[in-house]
């Protein structure tokens, strides 16, 4: 399952999203804010987050969707701004 972190807040206008945990910010493209969007009434597994994803943007043209997210979510993982469950 993955689960927002410790987040103060998320705003998001026209399709930028920037995220405040603490005293940091972090600015988001689409995808990622996305994903904090749906991440927002909690946890989701990280093929729901996928087929959702698709749904918004597509597939990636030249990238394995499944590897395409899970490269995401990594990322947002490593700045604490999602947990991934295992």
């Amino acid at each position: 399952m993955i689960r927002r972190g410790p987040l103060s807040d998320v705003l998001t206008v026209d399709g930028e999203s920037v995220a405040l945990m603490g005293s940091r910010v972090f600015r988001l493209g689409p995808v990622a804010g996305a994903i904090l969007e749906m991440l927002a009434d909690g946890p989701l597994p990280s093929d729901s987050i996928e087929a959702r994803l698709v749904a918004l943007f597509g597939a990636p043209p030249d990238q394995d969707t499944t590897e395409a997210v899970a490269a995401q979510l990594r990322e947002l993982a490593g700045h604490g701004l999602i947990a991934i469950d295992a």
